[in-house]
């Protein structure tokens, strides 16, 4: 027999106030009340679930319920738990379920028992491989009852254990309940608010006006001989879970649902994968948004003169110069500040003057009396080493203000654009850093006629062709530029000095 004395549940409101309750040995005691009457609380405290200091003589042995470990091997080895939704493991085959069961209560089961136990809770034709989610509501419920069964406890709470079947069902689970109570002796407690449950139970308690009041079943109570109450509990002696159950627990889980691990794993790799998609197209986008926003920050337009048809308007080699009567016009546009020319000097093109070609340049790197060559071939696999080109730069561009790395030399020198710095591997500008190499500068322009065809016409058109002329730089690095700074203006990269 388990008595609780000196009850006391309260919430947001009192539920319950110095209530006893009575637990005897082979007899089914239910709790009745009102939703939100602190019934269920009530069994979980019954159960060792529920905190609260009430006084607990289990079996004539008053528990000290500050003693979480003596506490823990009760729950364990003495107390079987059937809730409202079976206390089933999905993953877990029937007969894996009982054997967790049993092990957790410090017993070995054989097949044998496994069978004995689903037969005692009418699945006699139930395969013990079968799974929870193969089995209907009530077959659920008795399949929970039978892994109770396998930890041999001598209590057993259910909370509402038929409040989601089926009348037959409930029928039948009330059935196990009274064979474990009348035949086998067990001490069955059931909250409940189903009438036709409560009623066949030995015992009623319903919880009113802050009350547990004894509604049914005080002649039970006239042969009962409390026992002997004493301040320590004799723990029993079961062992405790040790490592190798946890080892053939986690291989049995490993075993079930490789198919949802799998289909998730694909699913997570998919998402995954699209939001480095979106990532990546978000920062493209907002490089694109930045190298806009400092074009126009930069309150520049590059006027060229497009008298080609068929090519784009930054195509400058297929275009004619603009005249200095007609960059005298631009500068006559109002909020016009100032006209410069454009002109480039670039790492490939064609020596007018020793009429030969340049397919590939180079630029010699010296660092320390260190000195590296880098060949810049526009055949070559890497896109960053193709070609390079001098471009100028204006008073209103600030471009000092757009250093990065600043030499300690105060003799002047050119600046480098980040991108070539990278690809010189030039880290920074702590010790001198100077560059040799050889540009193609435009010596003069040379006019003539070229033809474009469009529906098997002829059509001519003036172009200005750069006739260059191969020359050697070698000056000091006087700055290295941030990544705002590009080429805007040619097809040449960004490369630039």
């Amino acid at each position: 027999m388990h008595v609780l004395k000196d009850i006391n549940i309260k919430f947001e409101s009192t539920l319950i106030e110095n209530g006893c309750l009575t637990i005897l040995d082979g007899k089914i005691t239910a709790i009745i009340g009102e939703s939100g009457s602190g019934k269920s609380t009530l069994l979980y405290k019954a159960g060792l679930i529920s905190a609260g200091q009430y006084t607990y003589s289990f079996d004539g042995t008053t528990l000290d319920l500050n003693n979480d470990a003596e506490l823990s091997q009760l729950r364990k080895t003495k107390i079987g738990y059937i809730f409202q939704d079976n206390n089933l493991i999905e993953t877990l085959s029937l007969k894996e379920n009982i054997c967790l069961a049993a092990t957790i209560a410090g017993y070995d089961v054989t097949d044998e028992d496994i069978r004995k136990y689903l037969i005692y809770v009418g699945l006699n034709n139930v395969n013990e491989n079968s799974y929870p989610r193969q089995l209907s509501g009530g077959e659920q419920q008795r399949a929970a009852i039978a892994s109770v069964l396998a930890k041999k406890p001598d209590l057993i709470i259910a909370d509402e254990p038929t409040s989601s079947l089926d009348e037959g069902n409930a029928e039948a689970i009330m059935q196990i309940f009274q064979r474990l109570a009348h035949e086998d002796g067990k001490k069955v407690i059931i909250a409940t608010h189903n009438g036709k449950v409560y009623n066949q139970a030995d015992v009623i308690y319903a919880i009113r006006d802050k009350k547990i009041n004894l509604i049914k079943g005080q002649e039970q109570f006239a042969s009962s001989q409390p026992g002997h109450e004493t301040n320590t509990f004799l723990s029993n002696s079961s062992p405790k879970l040790k490592m190798p159950f946890y080892i053939q627990y986690a291989k049995r889980v490993a075993r079930k649902g490789r198919v949802q691990r799998r289909i998730m794993l694909a699913l997570c790799a998919t998402a995954i994968a699209f939001s480095s998609a979106v990532y990546n197209f978000g920062d493209a986008f907002v490089a694109r948004q930045e190298q806009f926003m400092n074009i126009i920050s930069d309150r520049e337009v590059l006027a060229v003169n497009m008298t080609a048809p068929f090519y784009p308007a930054l195509d400058m080699e297929e275009n004619l110069a603009i005249t200095p009567t007609e960059a005298e016009d631009i500068y006559k546009i109002s909020n016009v500040d100032a006209v410069y020319p454009y002109f480039e000097f670039t790492s490939v093109d064609y020596d007018v003057i020793n009429r030969a070609a340049a397919l590939d340049a180079s630029i010699s790197v010296t660092i320390n009396g260190q000195r590296q060559e880098y060949v810049f071939d526009e055949s070559g696999n890497d896109p960053f080493m193709d070609r390079f080109s001098l471009i100028p730069y204006f008073p209103e561009q600030n471009i000092a203000k757009r250093v990065k790395y600043k030499s300690n030399n105060s003799d002047g020198g050119y600046y480098i654009s980040a991108q070539l710095a990278h690809v010189l591997h030039i880290p920074d500008l702590e010790n001198d850093v100077t560059l040799h190499l050889t540009a193609f500068v435009p010596v003069a322009l040379y006019d003539t006629i070229m033809n474009a065809w469009e529906q098997e016409q002829r059509i001519p058109y003036s172009i200005d062709l750069d006739l260059s002329e191969m020359t050697e730089f070698e000056f000091k690095v006087a700055g290295i530029l941030d990544d705002s700074c590009i080429n805007r203006y040619s097809d040449s990269g960004d490369n630039l000095i």
